[in-house]
Parts: structure tokens; C-alpha cells; sequence
């Protein structure tokens, strides 16, 4: 199967899931989060804060987003880059539960 047949609206939406979460964090603490910048400096700080786990999530997302453009991956890498950003979205579900 070629990776365009998995849907680039899977892909769009992954990507949507990654930096919604983000930006949800990023509002509920009052910081900017409108750009990909703000997105990848509210991150620098959660890994810094959390650990590197989480940087190698987001990192997940970045590249099934970078994916998205370039159609550079084969669909097993997309569906474990999937997982992964499924662990993501999770993990910073809790992260904002917890501090709240």
C-alpha cells in the first residue's frame, strides 16, 4: 500500500491533535501559542521540566507533520509515529489535569 493511500487527513489531523494539545497547555498558562515557535518553546520548557520522554513525542510529531508536506515515510513508521503520538496527547492530558 502506498503511503498516500493512508489518508493525508489522518496525518492533518495527528499533527491537529499534537499542537492543540500544546496550544491548550500553553493558554491555560497564559503563554503565546499561536505560532510553531510558541509551540516548540512551550515544549523546550515541558522537557526541561518533565524529561525527555516527552521531547521524543513531540518529536513524533513534528515528523509525521513534516510527513504531511514530503511523503517521505513508509506505513509502518507512520502508524508507530502514531502510537507514539497518541502517548503524546495523553501525557499531556495529564500534565494539564495535574496542574490545574
Amino acid at each position: 500500500m502506498n503511503i498516500k493511500m493512508i489518508s493525508f487527513k489522518l496525518l492533518e489531523k495527528t499533527w491537529g491533535a499534537c499542537a492543540s494539545i500544546v496550544r491548550a497547555y500553553g493558554e491555560k498558562h497564559c503563554l503565546e501559542h499561536y505560532r510553531h515557535r510558541d509551540l516548540e518553546e512551550i515544549m523546550s520548557k515541558l522537557v526541561s521540566k518533565t524529561g525527555k520522554e516527552l521531547g521524543l513525542l513531540w518529536g513524533a510529531c513534528l515528523r509525521l507533520h513534516s510527513n504531511f508536506y514530503e511523503n517521505f515515510m513508509v506505513k509502518d513508521d507512520v502508524k508507530m509515529m502514531i502510537e507514539a503520538v497518541k502517548e503524546f496527547v495523553g501525557k499531556m492530558k495529564t500534565l494539564i489535569e495535574e496542574e490545574g
